[in-house]
């Protein structure tokens, strides 16, 4: 039965089911949509337009909450709880060890603006202070996803010449890990480190928290670690061994459009693509990217003596305070969410006016995503909580991340 409600929910949110495939690499397979079952006008609610990109550079952010702790990494250990270090988890407040795309879509709460509408899994490693023996908590986490290319398009290299080729939307099931390699200090990692200045801008850019401390007390009171995902694909995996090599971060060309490589350029040839591919995999595809910034008060301005929980690892090479940070994402959004903030915020339509500067959760329609983020057991405001005891009966056996 066709309901008003369901009527305005098809006018304000455009199908994915078709459309996807205009712009997927045919050789793709992506898990069976799963729709969302709950009341998704329960996490949308009425909004303004935001303002239009004034660099074409589309945006569409959110703001989220820590949901829970836990020893535990569906993709680098899935079905093994207790394996992995500690890491803060978002996104989805039912991420566990067990977590599968089937499951993600099917259960949990939201912890981020529109709840279980981003059942996304994001989680990276637990920030300790090592004076309190304690985990910090971060304020908030912002969220990003992004097209960074003039006209909401991204260069292809395809062996000689330059192409023009559409970003691809999101891919049900993707996952991957961006940032630092625990197992290896000398694998190529961004400076996440930053004091928050406020409005929006940031002060520094640093490897580790010990570095920042070293340079300022960032009288502000809050710090930053703000990690920029990749943005290339090799088009075929939504997944890859060390969970990297299926991705790229690509390099910007001389006009400041992402360019992917359709060859193989790695780290060995640093005047091709300094840094640009995280393995050996041709990564030709440009998608949508991801950057997160995690915020934290801190007091005393003791925020030098912080550190990961990837940073101490046993066994592992040993990391400045804050140096191993790290982020694991688990595409699971809804289908026409994801599509919508597509569309409407990053251009999908092939028009200008949809390139747009979109921040607390606004879909570009006339909608936005709630601000009521879920109830968490980890309170909102709290600045730290006692390190949460490892019951698993491995623990203690592997803490590895990436590249294993």
């Amino acid at each position: 039965m066709t309901t008003a409600k369901n009527l305005a929910f098809t006018i304000l949110v455009f199908s994915a089911t078709a459309a996807l495939a205009q712009f997927n690499p045919p050789s793709v397979i992506q898990p069976t949509r799963i729709p969302s079952n709950f009341d998704r006008f329960a996490h949308i609610a009425p909004a303004g337009l935001p303002a239009h990109s004034g660099d074409n550079q589309a945006a569409f952010r959110f703001e989220c909450h820590t949901s829970h702790l836990a020893y535990d990494d569906p993709i680098v250990y899935p079905n093994q709880p207790g394996v992995s270090h500690l890491h803060h988890f978002f996104g989805n407040a039912g991420t566990n060890a067990f977590s599968t795309y089937d499951t993600m879509r099917k259960q949990g709460d939201g912890s981020c603006e529109g709840g279980p509408l981003n059942r996304t899994g994001y989680w990276f490693p637990a920030l300790i202070d090592q004076t309190t023996n304690k985990v910090r908590i971060p304020d908030y986490i912002t969220v990003y996803y992004k097209q960074n290319e003039e006209n909401h398009v991204a260069k292809v290299l395809p062996g000689s010449g330059w192409v023009q080729q559409k970003a691809v939307p999101l891919i049900r099931g993707m996952k991957y890990i961006f940032g630092a390699n625990p197992n290896d200090r000398s694998f190529p990692h961004q400076s996440v480190w930053n004091c928050d200045a406020g409005a929006g801008s940031e002060l520094g850019s640093f490897q580790s928290l010990t570095a920042l401390r070293a340079a300022t007390p960032c009288a502000s009171g809050r710090i930053n670690a703000r990690l920029d995902g990749p943005g290339c694909w090799n088009g075929t995996a939504l997944d890859s061994p060390n969970h990297r090599s299926h991705m790229s971060e690509g390099e910007q060309d001389s006009f400041g459009h992402l360019a992917c490589h359709s060859a193989t350029y790695d780290q060995t040839s640093p005047t091709l693509c300094p840094g640009c591919n995280y393995g050996t995999q041709e990564t030709p595809y440009p998608i949508i990217f991801i950057a997160v910034i995690v915020t934290w008060s801190h007091d005393d301005s003791n925020f030098g003596n912080w550190y990961l929980s990837s940073d101490r690892m046993p066994g592992g090479p040993a990391f400045d305070n804050g140096e191993s940070f790290h982020t694991d994402w688990f595409m699971a959004w809804d289908d026409d969410i994801a599509f919508t903030f597509e569309q409407k915020c990053l251009g999908y339509t092939g028009s200008p006016a949809d390139i747009m500067n979109a921040s607390t959760g606004n879909l570009c329609n006339g909608t936005q995503l709630t601000a009521t983020l879920s109830t968490s057991p980890l309170p909102v405001g709290s600045r730290s909580v006692d390190i949460p005891v490892n019951y698993a009966p491995s623990a203690g056996g592997h803490h590895g991340h990436g590249g294993r």
